[in-house]
């Protein structure tokens, strides 16, 4: 294939910044939390998306863009609907990875595990943040789709 682009020739240096092992937090979930708290101050677009990989119960890969809607010890949080593929991949196979590519920062963060599904009452605090939409809880809870990273950071 010919091309003009001479993609082969785009390199940005990303010598601006280092990374050294003494200044990382022995708690990796602390050391995000620094991290992300950074891309927010310095306005990094979107610092809560995220590229997340799930293969299919046949091995066959695929990624996409979604958001992190918390994190803890336990792991990252994402939602998702139970009908999507993207829900059918990991029920097929919850082994997953995810990436923040904050570029701009010159950084990124990458981690692998298991995905899980949330708890009720984490769902519901997504799905219903007010107390008045309480009665509404128990049938809305039948489509909280809703899936959790497990604990693996490494940065």
């Amino acid at each position: 294939m010919t091309t003009t682009l001479q993609l082969e020739e785009m390199r940005r240096n990303y010598a601006a910044r280092s990374l050294d092992l003494p200044d990382l937090d022995a708690n990796p979930f602390a050391q995000f939390d620094r991290w992300m708290r950074e891309a927010i101050e310095t306005q990094v677009i979107e610092p809560n998306a995220m590229t997340l990989a799930t293969a299919d119960g046949t091995g066959r890969p695929a990624v996409r863009t979604v958001l992190l809607k918390g994190f803890d010890e336990r792991g990252f949080v994402f939602y998702s609907n139970y009908e999507s593929a993207k829900a059918r991949d990991l029920a097929a196979n919850s082994k997953v990875a995810l990436l923040f590519p904050w570029l701009a920062l010159e950084r990124q963060v990458s981690a692998r595990g298991i995905a899980q599904k949330i708890s009720a009452a984490e769902s519901l605090k997504y799905f219903l943040p007010g107390r008045a939409k309480a009665k509404l809880a128990h049938g809305l809870h039948a489509r909280a789709r809703l899936f959790r990273r497990g604990p693996c950071l490494k940065p």
